[in-house]
């Protein structure tokens, strides 16, 4: 199990976080609704398995969708737009680092909670 994508799984019916699993040595995500919730079994499961390869199959094609001649423009000029730098965080950095120059400058302590 690729413990990258934990936590990025999230289940259908209740939107909780899903947990890895290992059922019969292959991977899976489990959605298990605690009995204090008080939900009727037909409203959610106990416990929710899907297996990973299902999902991964079903990325796969989603990627490959991307890239396919319909959409390799669109996703070409999503990923440019990306990985242009935002100014509002260069500024943000800028400031911060201003701040430190200061504090060092004038020998304050650094102290998280007033940053």
């Amino acid at each position: 199990m690729n413990t990258r994508r934990l936590g990025l799984m999230r289940c259908g019916i209740c939107g909780r976080r899903m947990q890895g699993q290992q059922n019969h040595s292959r991977p899976y995500y489990r959605c298990r609704f605690p009995d204090e919730y008080g939900v009727r079994e037909a409203q959610h499961p106990r416990n929710l398995y899907v297996k990973e390869s299902v999902v991964l199959r079903g990325l796969d094609r989603w990627l490959a969708s991307l890239f396919d001649k319909h959409h390799l423009d669109e996703t070409s000029e999503i990923l440019s737009r990306a990985s242009q730098p935002d100014p509002n965080e260069e500024a943000r950095r800028a400031t911060f680092t201003k701040k430190m120059v200061l504090r060092v400058e004038l020998g304050w302590p650094f102290d998280s909670r007033s940053w």
